[in-house]
């Protein structure tokens, strides 16, 4: 189901930019902005027909308000504690970033050239070692779920040593290759 209307809100998103981007069919041309209006909409739709559908259909994951908002303070204050401490941490994160990127920038057109050429690199072995630690995050906690300890333990020894590894690896890669990257 979530496929399908994802699909659909992809060509909703698709055709409202051909009507709003260019002005076609006697819409105005907004660009840019034909182009975020395009994408609110359908993401609009998205969410809308994903709600319809799952109360509609009565799935599992279809909570009534209680269920939602029926919490008490002491799990409202634990969630919000462990949610600023993951803020935070993503605070940290984008400051690193900005600050890498001005230092980036200072070094003249040169640097900035072969920034953009290896980013590509970069995101590549960031998003790759995130998902070793999303997928080891999921078998670990499942694990922990069905209070297999041993198991869990064991998971996490693995995803360690794959992490370790293939960083070190990866480091050698880029130290080796970085000439002609």
């Amino acid at each position: 189901m979530v496929m399908y209307v994802s699909f659909a809100s992809m060509m909703m998103n698709i055709v409202c930019n051909y009507l709003f981007i260019f002005g076609n069919f006697g819409f105005p041309a907004m660009g840019v902005r034909g182009a975020a209006i395009a994408t609110v909409f359908s993401k609009v739709f998205e969410m809308t027909a994903i709600l319809f559908l799952t109360y509609y259909n009565r799935f599992y994951v279809a909570a009534n308000l209680q269920s939602l908002f029926g919490f008490s303070r002491r799990f409202f204050l634990k969630v919000f504690w462990e949610a600023s401490i993951l803020g935070f941490n993503e605070f940290v994160y984008g400051l690193g970033l900005y600050i890498y990127m001005l230092l980036i920038t200072t070094y003249g057109n040169a640097s900035i050239t072969a920034f953009s050429m290896v980013g590509p690199i970069e995101n590549f072995l960031i998003h790759l070692f995130l998902g070793l630690s999303h997928a080891g995050m999921v078998m670990v906690g499942g694990e922990l779920g069905k209070s297999n300890r041993e198991s869990a333990y064991s998971y996490a020894k693995i995803v360690l040593k794959l992490g370790f590894w293939g960083a070190i690896i990866s480091g050698f890669g880029v130290a080796i290759f970085a000439e002609s990257i």
